[in-house]
């Protein structure tokens, strides 16, 4: 039997990342580590995905991920890099989205600090931090890769044809600079063989909208897997379509 790829969801304790964990690990063919802000947020949510879809648990394993800690990130990448010594897949899923989730009392300043916080910083910090063990995966390219999870509300050419929401300005300008970091990487990683890609899972129902998506993050979630399994370098896709940078 081949060995498992070793994939890193993070933002995985619930909604598309907790799905896209499902949808991994139930083919047999990946070991996930479910990242979450708290070890004990991932370990529920391993617990109940494991027993709720019978998925062995010897696939799923939790893991804290907390974008807003470099602490975190750094006793995360000892873990990995002390038991496994690598990593194959690093999906990038974790965000947050502000908009009407925002309490109200805070300024604009601390809006775009919060969102790019995690959206941006966080996730250049966590890729970075996992790009020695990315590198030291002996899985033949184009499986060792990284995946931005962006958002079609990120892309330039939609929010200049008025298809935009401006309730989640902050989210949206969070999500045309990870587009521009995912293409950095790309450029970075050119001679590694690692394929770096980015895709949306569209507008699903969940704690980042107050559940208001018209998509399931079970349904959105395919996408991601997609990205992680097949999606060719370089590329910005939904639903095996191109979307616009």
């Amino acid at each position: 039997m081949p060995q498992r790829l070793l994939v890193l969801v993070t933002g995985a304790n619930q909604g598309i990342g907790y799905y896209t964990s499902q949808h991994l690990a139930a083919t047999g063919n990946y070991h996930v580590l479910m990242g979450a802000r708290s070890f004990v947020r991932a370990g529920e949510a391993a617990k109940k995905l494991s027993e709720s879809k019978a998925i062995p648990s010897d696939l799923l394993e939790p893991i804290e991920v907390n974008l807003s800690s470099d602490d975190s990130i750094s006793a995360a990448v000892e873990k990995v890099r002390s038991k496994y010594g690598h990593l194959d897949i690093l999906i990038n899923n974790a965000g947050i989205a502000g908009g009407p989730n925002f309490k109200g009392t805070e300024t604009t300043r601390e809006k775009f600090q919060m969102i790019y916080d995690t959206n941006v910083s966080g996730t250049a910090v966590v890729t970075d931090a996992f790009l020695p063990l990315l590198k030291a995966s002996k899985a033949a390219s184009p499986a060792r890769r990284i995946v931005f999870v962006s958002s079609e509300l990120g892309s330039m050419d939609v929010a200049a044809r008025g298809l935009t929401n401006l309730q989640y300005t902050q989210y949206n300008c969070s999500k045309a600079a990870l587009n521009m970091l995912a293409l950095n990487y790309l450029k970075r990683l050119k001679d590694e063989n690692i394929t770096v890609v980015v895709t949306t899972p569209g507008f699903c129902g969940t704690n980042l909208n107050a559940y208001a998506g018209t998509r399931s993050p079970e349904d959105g979630a395919t996408e991601i897997v997609y990205a992680a399994t097949q999606q060719e370098n370089g590329t910005f896709m939904k639903s095996g379509n191109v979307v616009p940078w």
